[in-house]
């Protein structure tokens, strides 16, 4: 193995990860990966990148198949197999539903939101092994008594294209991403 090439994987999360559109073809940018890069480059490393899902980037992690995740958030279950840097930035998690629904999701806190979503029986996208701001929603989500109202996908993509097709009700994700 080459020890000045670090492996990473990307999916696509704008404006964290994505590709843009250049003369010399498609060219992979964002937050996480330009900041990354930059830091490699610091340290003397390259870094190649691996389109592929969230939860197959934790799994490769586990086994040791990647070096390392851009944009992680910290959990214990994960700090036992990968090192964590200091947060570089934050994430708030928001819901995001069709246009002109908002009278009939009416909550004041997270704790709201899940009554509101046990009541009127709602099937919530999220995306597979992605961990979101709040640990008591993490908690919620990974209760198998709540597993009807929650759908899970491999991208925001595809639970946006759920929501137009009225799969779901709706779908959490990072505030930024969603919008």
């Amino acid at each position: 193995k080459d020890v000045d090439t670090m492996t990473n994987g990307w999916y696509y999360w704008d404006p964290y990860q994505y590709t843009q559109a250049t003369e010399a073809g498609p060219l992979l940018t964002g937050l996480d990966v330009e900041l990354t890069r930059a830091i490699a480059k610091a340290a003397g490393k390259k870094v190649t990148y691996d389109p592929i899902s969230w939860k197959e980037h934790q799994d490769f992690l586990r086994n040791g198949s990647r070096d390392f995740a851009s944009g992680a958030t910290y959990t214990k279950e994960r700090a036992e197999y990968v090192y964590f840097s200091k947060p570089y930035r934050y994430e708030e998690d928001s819901l995001f539903i069709p246009r002109g629904q908002e009278e009939l999701y009416v909550f004041q806190d997270l704790e709201g939101f899940l009554r509101l979503v046990k009541d009127k029986n709602l099937r919530i996208g999220i995306v597979e092994g992605y961990v979101y701001a709040s640990e008591k929603l993490n908690d919620w989500l990974k209760d198998p008594k709540n597993a009807p109202h929650i759908v899970i996908e491999r991208t925001d993509d595809k639970n946006i294209n759920n929501v137009l097709n009225k799969k779901i009700d709706g779908f959490i994700s990072d505030r930024i991403v969603g919008a």
